[in-house]
């Protein structure tokens, strides 16, 4: 536990410093406890973030989607967040900036348009001084508020109602086939008819 001097001017003081801890086991026992109380409050109070990552339609253009990634929870406030395609970073991201939370972390929100039918690996990373290494969250290819393809539902239906119809023909074709094979070599009720 010593002194450190950053200025030349300030040597002679570091000396006297040095001298008084040294000589006052106090002293030194106060800076000891000092120095752990900041270490463990600095590595006691880091949150890990809360990531997610998803897409919505873009308003103003339906051939594009909104990706977007959350990081949530994360203490102290410092933060590092990019979306990528295939590991390399997007142009045009938006961020909503650094947010505070009712319980004291943080949140942050970055967002971007992609092409919603291009393919290749969307991700999200984020940096952060509660992570031991940078945490990747890929993300899933669904879109959240998109409706239902008609489209593809469209193009099924007259494939399911064709089905069906042939069905219904198989068996009614069946059904007459057998009635007429066990009416062959039966006499008829002449009553009946």
């Amino acid at each position: 536990m010593q002194w450190i001097d950053k200025n030349p001017k300030a040597k002679e003081t570091k000396e006297k410093w040095d001298r008084q801890t040294g000589r006052n086991q106090f002293l030194k026992q106060y800076f000891k406890k000092c120095v752990n109380l900041i270490s463990t409050f600095n590595n006691a109070n880091k949150s890990k973030p809360d990531v997610f990552v998803s897409a919505w339609k873009s308003p103003d253009d339906e051939s594009k989607l909104v990706l977007v990634c959350l990081a949530t929870g994360f203490y102290p406030r410092d933060v590092q967040m990019n979306i990528r395609l295939n590991r390399i970073n997007l142009e045009d991201q938006t961020s909503s900036g650094i947010r505070p939370n009712t319980d004291e972390t943080f949140q942050m929100r970055i967002s971007v348009k992609i092409n919603r039918n291009h393919e290749g690996s969307y991700d999200c990373l984020i940096t952060h001084s509660s992570l031991t290494e940078p945490v990747t969250v890929n993300w899933d290819g669904k879109c959240s508020d998109c409706e239902t393809d008609y489209t593809e539902i469209i193009t099924a239906a007259p494939a399911a109602l064709a089905l069906a119809l042939a069905v219904i023909v198989f068996m009614i074709v069946t059904d007459v086939y057998k009635r007429k094979r066990s009416n062959v070599g039966r006499p008829q009720n002449k009553e009946l008819q």
